[in-house]
């Protein structure tokens, strides 16, 4: 809700301070805020592997927002992102539900 009261790059500045820094949260703020190119970034600076990457997160919600705009990947405007729907041609919605529990979890330790 921080991202409502002030500045979004102030509020993801102040997500990523935290300790431990709350990745997950800043880039669901870039998502909810389309600025979806952002959320990439923040995803793949985060990424320690492949399994347990917020990158099949922010490709999750982006194949949501291309599926609400009646686009295919193929149709996407972001080259970047055409990228890395190639190197993760499958997202499961179950591996995403299990990345976002368990950044839930990291950020209550």
């Amino acid at each position: 809700m921080l991202y409502k009261k002030c500045d979004p790059e102030q509020a993801i500045s102040i997500l990523l301070q935290a300790k431990p820094p709350l990745i997950y949260r800043a880039i669901k703020v870039n998502i909810r805020l389309h600025r979806w190119e952002k959320a990439l970034e923040l995803a793949v600076k985060s990424a320690k592997s492949a399994k347990e990457s917020f990158i099949c997160v922010v490709l999750w919600y982006r194949q949501k927002f291309l599926d609400a705009q009646m686009k295919t990947i193929a149709e996407d405007d972001s080259r970047n992102f055409r990228t890395y729907f190639e190197k993760f041609p499958s997202i499961d919605e179950q591996h995403v539900r299990l990345l976002r529990e368990n950044a839930r979890v990291q950020e209550n330790r």
